[in-house]
């Protein structure tokens, strides 16, 4: 109770802590209103008069002549001609009198520019996606560590805080279950399920595995009771496997399993309450709550090749961080000795180079997968997104090539080694001969040995080598990738001015390039260049803006003839 005061106490303290700060500046903000008075009609009619007088001021002498421009561009909409800048309309529309305003020319973007610029803005997108993904991968190890909390439920601690406290409770009592239960039991037929119990069920069966315990290690199979029946009957069959000694002297371990679903929180707990016979007599029990947490994962992630690399990214650094634990364990230990007999005893290094090399492997292989997401991210680089959809597009024949090539090179190796176990050192096991065929694959290995090895036989499986493996299966693999390429290359969308675009924005953004009057002069070159246009594919255009235009033309003849006949001109 007194530790439940102190932290209740604790609580109310920061809380006011928190209310202080907003109650002050709530405070403060009320002392320095004014109070409301009202205003007198002459101030109101001032005030208006005043804006008034200001709406006049601004409407003539601060206009604005692009608001002006845009005006007219939807009151004159159905006027517009499309008129390019180096051209006029010669004709009169329309009756012009002193009180029709004149029309104006309305210069808007033609299909070129809007083109233009939406490929600029295609560009910017672009470019904010490879920064988003650079952010990303810099973040990544955070994320890691995120991911990895989240998969573990908040609610699990109190889940196995109740169970403990409802399973552990020493307190409970066996009043119902006494001696006079095990009287009044009626002898008859046994039921299936304790005919079951004597059986043996094997881990199989069972789908269990071996489970360690604090003085044994017990294995899966085992006799198993199934508590399966209502409250009445299952106190009758336990009172008749006692009677029929289900339990003896041979027993040594039981296991009372059972699991719990907890539907508000969607938890699922695994309980194992575990009673060890020991042999120095005497019941030693156990118990483990282990809470399970079930999501719905679909393998469609698995199929993507940059998600198992991500995976081997995950795997490696997760792996690398346990072996630094270990290897940290290991040289403390060698330090505690070293320090204890001062230099004077062996202390064998062994264990802790090997954790050692196991956590540069891991570390190595961290550096490979992250090196390798570089590729993805510099995808839109020409060179590497050609490099990367190759692959990509001859990945099904290789892995066909590369189980062809795996049969004639086993073979190869399966010939040398008998041929040469006892001649040659680089045969005298399977793997320096694996290593000395891949060294005469790629062209790095002296023959002379092989030739002096036998004289007869060398040369000719030199031969057979060369012939299959150097020039056939090398032609094969070149002319896979050779084909992909070209077809990867017809195929392929052009997008390698995105870094160079990103690069010029970040210098722009930064001021740490201006452009020059070159410069200036070749995005003025760029935009002019997009704006040349082929003239039989806007010849349909341009004559139905001249019918349109003749049209008008025609219209507007008709009505000033109608307006001089009236006037009798």
């Amino acid at each position: 109770m007194k530790a439940f005061r102190i932290f209740k106490i604790g609580i109310d303290i920061i809380v006011e802590l928190f209310t202080l700060i907003p109650s002050l500046l709530i405070v403060r903000l009320f002392r320095r209103i004014r109070p409301c008075r009202q205003i007198s009609p002459l101030r109101e009619a001032l005030y208006k008069i005043r804006i008034i007088c200001l709406s006049i001021f601004f409407i003539l002498f601060c206009r604005n002549s692009n608001d002006e421009k845009e005006t007219s561009e939807y009151i004159n909409e159905d006027d517009d001609l499309n008129l390019s800048d180096d051209e006029d309309y010669l004709h009169s529309l329309k009756y012009q009198s002193l009180f029709s305003p004149p029309l104006k020319s309305i210069n808007r973007l033609n299909e070129n520019e809007i083109v233009y610029a939406r490929d600029q803005r295609l560009k910017e997108l672009q470019m904010w996606t490879i920064i988003r993904q650079f952010l990303i991968h810099f973040i990544f190890a955070i994320l890691v560590f995120l991911i990895t909390y989240s998969n573990r439920e908040q609610n699990s601690f109190y889940q196995v805080n109740h169970l403990r406290s409802y399973f552990l409770n020493q307190r409970q009592t066996t009043a119902d279950y006494t001696k006079t239960t095990n009287e009044t039991i009626q002898y008859g037929a046994y039921g299936s399920s304790i005919i079951d119990a004597f059986n043996y069920s094997t881990s199989d069966e069972l789908d269990t595995y071996t489970y360690v315990g604090e003085f044994g290690t017990y294995r899966g199979g085992g006799y198993v009771y199934e508590f399966r029946s209502s409250l009445s009957d299952l106190k009758t069959n336990l009172s008749e496997l006692h009677q029929l000694g289900w339990i003896d002297e041979k027993t040594r371990a039981i296991f009372i399993q059972l699991t719990l679903y907890n539907p508000s929180v969607q938890l699922l707990t695994a309980v194992t309450l575990l009673a060890e016979f020991l042999p120095t007599s005497g019941v030693f029990t156990t118990a483990h709550f282990e809470p399970i947490d079930f999501y719905k994962l679909r393998l469609k992630y698995f199929y993507q090749f940059w998600s198992l690399i991500q995976l081997g990214i995950i795997g490696c650094s997760l792996g690398s961080i346990g072996v630094y634990f270990w290897r940290f364990q290991k040289t403390n230990r060698i330090s505690q000795l070293f320090e204890q007999t001062n230099g004077y005893i062996y202390i064998n290094l062994q264990v802790a180079l090997y954790v050692n090399d196991i956590l540069t492997f891991l570390l190595g292989f961290c550096c490979f997968f992250s090196m390798i997401k570089f590729v993805q991210l510099f995808r839109f680089n020409q060179r590497i997104s050609l490099f990367a959809e190759t692959l990509k597009s001859c990945a099904k024949k290789v892995i066909s090539f590369s189980i062809m090539f795996a049969i004639v090179f086993m073979s190869f190796v399966s010939l040398f080694y008998l041929l040469f176990v006892s001649k040659l050192s680089s045969c005298s096991s399977l793997l320096t001969t694996i290593q000395m065929i891949f060294e005469m694959t790629l062209r790095k290995l002296d023959t002379s040995e092989i030739i002096e090895a036998d004289a007869f036989l060398g040369p000719i499986c030199l031969a057979l080598f060369v012939l299959l493996v150097v020039f056939v299966c090398s032609s094969m693999f070149m002319s896979i990738i050779i084909d992909s390429f070209h077809h990867v290359k017809e195929n392929h969308k052009e997008d390698q001015i995105t870094l160079s675009f990103m690069l010029k924005k970040f210098l722009r953004w930064t001021g740490l390039k201006r452009l020059n009057e070159f410069e200036i002069q070749e995005e003025r070159d760029c935009r002019m260049r997009s704006q040349y246009f082929d003239p039989i594919e806007n010849f349909p255009d341009k004559m139905d803006q001249f019918l349109e235009a003749v049209n008008k033309i025609y219209v507007n003849q008709k009505i000033e003839l109608s307006r001089l006949e009236k006037a009798g001109l």
